[in-house]
């Protein structure tokens, strides 16, 4: 029985993808990949991705692009504070890169872990909000960040 415990979650090598929701020690994290992201610097930024993800087991995919959509929520965020519900949904699932499940999973998490403060039914980063945003925000596919950098500028526009 004591086997069967130790079954239940999966076990990954991979320091960023070992934890339960995105809130962890990133310094750790930062540290250990300081030495291959300085190997990878003369390679083009698009290869960098692939070559990183394509390491990687299908349960550490999951959990990688699990916490890229939670990125996406903490930059949303990061630039257009106070949104309900329903704003913050509608830019997630924009960009294309969540569906209304995983935003709603994403979005609990990341109040759950405290990243994310809802007051008075609008949402806002907290201050470790920001230090993980600040942390993780590179590890974003480019073209990720271009797409939401988009909807950001559009969103801002449309206010």
């Amino acid at each position: 029985m004591a086997e069967d415990n130790k079954q239940d979650k999966p076990k990954t090598n991979n320091p960023a993808l070992a934890y339960e929701n995105i809130a962890f020690d990133s310094r750790k994290f930062l540290a250990a990949d300081t030495a291959a992201a300085v190997d990878k610097q003369h390679k083009p930024e698009q290869e960098a991705d692939v070559n990183a993800t394509a390491s990687l087991s299908a349960e550490d995919k999951s959990e990688f692009y699990l916490a890229d959509k939670k990125l996406i929520i903490l930059r949303i965020l990061q630039d257009l504070p106070n949104l309900d519900n329903s704003e913050l949904c509608n830019l997630c699932l924009s960009s294309i890169y969540l569906d209304y499940f995983t935003y709603a999973d994403c979005l609990a998490e990341l109040c759950n872990s405290g990243l994310i403060a809802k007051n008075a039914g609008k949402y806002r980063l907290t201050n470790a909000g920001q230090n993980v945003l600040r942390s993780l925000y590179a590890t974003l596919p480019k073209a990720a960040r271009s797409t939401l950098e988009e909807i950001i500028r559009n969103a801002k526009l449309s206010r």
